[in-house]
C-alpha cells in the first residue's frame, strides 16, 4: 500500500496528463476526428492497375489527367476543343489552322503558346503564325490527323496542361513506373501504383495498399466483401480478343478453312461480343457483318469443300487467355483438327505461329491502316487484299464523315468475310472501389 501511494505521489502528473489526453482524444474523435480522417481519405486516392508503363505509354485516362492535346476526343471518336479553342480546314483538306486558348498555362506557370507545340507528324509541316495560331500542312488529305493531335502535350516530359500535375515518380526498373503521384490545385492527390500481374493487383487491394483497382479481369476474390463499388469498364473499350491466323501457313491461307474454324468457336452473347476491329462506340462501327455464330455442322460442310485433309494448328496464346485457348482446342478437335497450345507473351509478323489468341488494339479513330493494310508492320496475319488496301487508303483520304462511314462499313464487312481473324469478345474488366469508411 505504501508503495502504491508512493507511485501515485511520484507519477500523478503523468497520470493526470494521460487522463486529459484520453478525454481530449475521445471528444476530438466525436467532434472532429472522424471528419478529419474522412477528409484525408477523400482527398487522397490510391489506385492500382496492371502494366509496365513508361511516361510515354501511360494509359490515356491517366495521361489526360496530366495534360491534353490540341483537341480532345470523346469515347465515340468525335473531336472537341482542347488546347486549341477552334480549328479550320481548307477546301483541299491539307491545311489545318488551329487557334489556341489564350488563358492556358503549364503546370510550372509558363504561358502556353504556339511554339510549345512539338508534335512529330511526318510528313506534316508546322508553321507558327503568331503566339496563338499555328498551321499544319500535309501533302494530301489525312482524316485521322485530328486524332493524332489529340495526344497530350508536354514540356520537359512531365510538365503538362491538365488538372493534375506530377509530384512524385518511382520506377520499378529502368523507366518502368511503379508509383506515380498526382496533385491538383484543390489539394486532391491521386497515387497510382502499377503492378506486374493481376494477382499482384488483387493482393494490393486486399491488403489495403490501394483504395481502388482498375482493369481487374476477375472479381471473384471479392464476392464476399461488402461496401465495395464495382463498375464495369465497357465504356473504355480499347481492345478486343481474337484469333489471328497466319495466312502464310497452309491450309490457313484457304478462306474456307478459316471460316470453318470461325464457325466452330463459341462466342459470347450481348455486349461482350466483338464483331469487328472497330470500337462498338465509334461512329464508324457497323454490326451488319457475318457473325459466325457457332454452327458445327455448317463448319464441317465448309471444311469438306476445302479439301485440305488432316492438319495440326499451333495455337499461341497469352497466359490470361489460356482457358479460352483450351476451349477452342476442344471445339476444333470436333472438326478432326489437332491443336497444340503454346503460351507466349505476344507475337510479331516474323513469328512462326499458325494462329494466335490475343488482343487487338482499338485506336480512337476508326482508321485501321496500320493493322490490316498489306504493307504495314502491324499486320501480323500477313493478310493481303487489294480491296481492303484500297478501302483503308480511301478512309484516310476522305474527310467527309458520312463518306468515311460508308468506307469503313465496307471495310468491316469484307474483312470479316475473309476471316484473317476470328473476333471473339471485349475482355471483361472492372474497377472496384471501397466505399468511404465513415458516413457523416
Amino acid at each position: 500500500m505504501r508503495k502504491l501511494r508512493y507511485f501515485f505521489q511520484v507519477n500523478y502528473k503523468f497520470l493526470f496528463l494521460g487522463f486529459i489526453l484520453a478525454i481530449g482524444s475521445f471528444f476530438f474523435w466525436q467532434k472532429g476526428g472522424q471528419l478529419f480522417l474522412f477528409r484525408y481519405h477523400k482527398n487522397v486516392s490510391r489506385i492500382g492497375l496492371v502494366g509496365n508503363y513508361t511516361l510515354d505509354t501511360l494509359p490515356d485516362r491517366i495521361r489526360k489527367l496530366i495534360s491534353f492535346g490540341l483537341v480532345t476526343l470523346d469515347k465515340n471518336g468525335n473531336p472537341h476543343p482542347g488546347a486549341a479553342e477552334k480549328w479550320q480546314v481548307d477546301t483541299k483538306g491539307t491545311r489545318y489552322t488551329f487557334s489556341l486558348r489564350k488563358n492556358l498555362y503549364w503546370h510550372d506557370g509558363k504561358h502556353f503558346i504556339a511554339s510549345d507545340v512539338h508534335y512529330i507528324l511526318k510528313p506534316a509541316k508546322m508553321q507558327i503564325i503568331n503566339q496563338y495560331q499555328l498551321q499544319l500542312t500535309i501533302p494530301e488529305p489525312f482524316a485521322p490527323l485530328l486524332a493524332a493531335v489529340s495526344r497530350p502535350l508536354w514540356r520537359k516530359r512531365i510538365i503538362g496542361l491538365g488538372a493534375y500535375q506530377i509530384k512524385k515518380l518511382h520506377f520499378r526498373r529502368g523507366d518502368i513506373i511503379s508509383t506515380l503521384m498526382l496533385k491538383n490545385k484543390k489539394g486532391k492527390i491521386i497515387i497510382f501504383h502499377f503492378y506486374p500481374t493481376q494477382d499482384d493487383l488483387q493482393d494490393a487491394f486486399l491488403l489495403g495498399e490501394i483504395h481502388e483497382a482498375w482493369g481487374l479481369r476477375n472479381i471473384d476474390f471479392i464476392k464476399n466483401y461488402r461496401h465495395l463499388v464495382i463498375t464495369p469498364e465497357r465504356s473504355l473499350v480499347r481492345e478486343y480478343a481474337a484469333i489471328f491466323f497466319n495466312l502464310t501457313k497452309p491450309p490457313l491461307d484457304n478462306k474456307k478453312v478459316r471460316q470453318a474454324l470461325a464457325y466452330t468457336v463459341p462466342k459470347p452473347l450481348g455486349e461482350k461480343r466483338a464483331l469487328t476491329p472497330i470500337s462498338p462506340f465509334s461512329w464508324a462501327y457497323d454490326h451488319n457483318v457475318k457473325t459466325y455464330n457457332y454452327n458445327l455442322s455448317h463448319a464441317r460442310t465448309i471444311l469438306k469443300k476445302a479439301k485440305v485433309g488432316k492438319f495440326t494448328i499451333n495455337l499461341w496464346t497469352l497466359a490470361d487467355l489460356l482457358g479460352t485457348a483450351e476451349d477452342i482446342k476442344q471445339h476444333w478437335r470436333q472438326l478432326g483438327i489437332n491443336v497444340e497450345i503454346q503460351v507466349v507473351e505476344g507475337v510479331t509478323p516474323q513469328d512462326d505461329f499458325d494462329a494466335f489468341l490475343g488482343y487487338g488494339f482499338i485506336p480512337a479513330d476508326p482508321d485501321q491502316y496500320y493493322f490490316w493494310h498489306s504493307d504495314q508492320p502491324g499486320n501480323i496475319t500477313h493478310y493481303h487484299s487489294v480491296r481492303i488496301d484500297t478501302l483503308l487508303e480511301d478512309g484516310r483520304r476522305t474527310l467527309v464523315k458520312a463518306e468515311r462511314k460508308k468506307i469503313y462499313a465496307d471495310f468491316q464487312r469484307f474483312l470479316v468475310e475473309d476471316s484473317p481473324a476470328v473476333f471473339l469478345f471485349y475482355p471483361e474488366a472492372y474497377n472496384i472501389k471501397r466505399e468511404p469508411i465513415f458516413h457523416l
